[in-house]
């Protein structure tokens, strides 16, 4: 029955082969709103099931897990589309949950590194919409120059990016801390994984941005985004910022 519970948390928790469900349903939705509902919403089921569940997890899901985070984090290398790329560092980031639950046996640590990694790439969602209402596209590469051509949504989405890779002072960054500086006395090689999967998101992140924003000005239809809307993105990732400032005194 155990087994059951472990799978079925695995769904929403997305572990591999299971997190193709997730990827699919994320990557066949065209509409910024769903995404942003859905990619806050989906992993909460899991989280769910493991506190009515009431019973240990095993240790072999530690390396279950790790092996789905470098698997999607090195997806996430492969892929040029910020859509699809968004829902494989999701995975990635999620899958590293597990761990955390296994570690210190508990729900509440496990909700904050999922919404951790969630909220920038909900804000992410939304962002990119906003570039393929313009570009009607999302391909890095294809869709350039947005630095030149659109200097407040850029400016944006390099912030939901940063958050979205965990770089220091956003929330992931502090869940990362947490989870490294749990382990590394108890699994070093487990710690080293995490880390080569927070260096490979750094990494595809940056290389999107480049291809993004970089290069030739293409034309477009559509102005800039306002400054109202730019506000209202702004005060979101500024949200964001302060909890994790929170965060680095209550956990440092």
């Amino acid at each position: 029955m155990q087994s059951y519970i472990w799978l079925l948390a695995a769904l929403f928790l997305p572990l591999f082969p299971l997190s193709m469900v997730f990827n699919s349903v994320y990557q066949r939705l065209s509409m910024p709103l769903i995404r942003f509902v859905l990619i806050i919403a989906w992993p909460f089921p899991g989280i769910w099931i493991l506190h009515e569940g009431n019973t240990q997890a095993p240790d072999w899901l530690i390396y279950w897990a790790l092996a789905t985070a470098l698997l999607y984090a090195f997806r996430a290398i492969s892929v040029k589309e910020v859509t699809m790329w968004s829902g494989y560092l999701a995975t990635s980031a999620w899958a590293m949950g597990w761990i955390l639950f296994i570690v210190d046996d508990g729900v509440n640590e496990l909700s904050f590194h999922v919404l951790s990694f969630a909220l920038p790439l909900a804000v992410m969602s939304l962002l990119l919409g906003e570039l393929i209402h313009r570009y009607e596209s999302a391909y890095a590469g294809i869709v350039s120059g947005v630095a030149v051509a659109q200097p407040r949504l850029s400016g944006l989405i390099i912030m939901a990016m940063m958050a979205a890779i965990a770089s220091p002072l956003f929330p992931g960054f502090f869940s990362m801390l947490q989870i490294i500086t749990t382990l590394v006395i108890t699994y070093p090689l487990v710690t080293t994984g995490l880390l080569l999967v927070w260096l490979i998101w750094s990494w595809s992140g940056i290389r999107l941005l480049q291809e993004l924003l970089v290069g030739p000005a293409l034309p477009v239809k559509y102005r800039d985004i306002s400054r109202a809307r730019a506000v209202s993105y702004g005060s979101l990732i500024v949200l964001l910022l302060l909890s994790g400032l929170y965060l680095s005194g209550v956990l440092l």
